[in-house]
């Protein structure tokens, strides 16, 4: 079963009135492996998404998701 350790961050996809979510990619390959949820404590979201902003980038290519903010890799 795979680890947390394994995954990589894309970006965080953020809606009024809708849950947020990760996009993660497989750390050795770089390749999108899909989403989660992020359901956690406001402080832990609040946390998450100042360091998402600390890091920003520009989207992986062929990924349009207008409501996502990506993150550089690394």
């Amino acid at each position: 079963m795979p680890t947390l350790d394994e995954y990589e961050l894309l970006g965080v996809e953020r809606e009024a009135g809708k849950p947020a979510f990760a996009l993660m990619a497989d750390r050795k390959t770089g390749r999108y492996v899909g989403s989660a949820f992020v359901n956690s404590s406001r402080a832990i979201r609040e946390r998450l998404w100042k360091r998402v902003q600390e890091y920003a980038g520009p989207a992986p290519k062929a990924m349009k998701r207008p409501a996502t903010q990506w993150v550089k890799p690394g």
